[in-house]
């Protein structure tokens, strides 16, 4: 799980799977950084909002991705930038 009181940008090692948020605010935005070591997917949740994607939210092996939110009218819009 993440805390956004912890600071906007956050970083992890672990593989994507179910993250839940916590303290996300409206009108905020928001970086995560993942490098994984194996592929996944990432569900992102927190209570209240809605995450909207249009895209997969998948990792690749061995690279980073940084997801971006931007956190308005109770949805999260969620891009993600993949093989750094």
């Amino acid at each position: 799980s993440f805390d956004w009181n912890n600071g906007n940008i956050q970083y992890t090692t672990a593989t994507c799977g179910n993250f839940a948020f916590t303290n996300m605010q409206e009108g905020a935005s928001y970086t995560l950084i993942v490098k994984s070591t194996t592929q996944g997917t990432c569900v992102f949740t927190q209570t209240g909002l809605t995450f909207r994607s249009q895209s997969a939210l998948t990792t690749a092996t061995g690279t980073y991705s940084i997801f971006n939110f931007i956190v308005a009218g109770g949805d999260v819009f969620v891009q993600i930038k993949r093989g750094f």
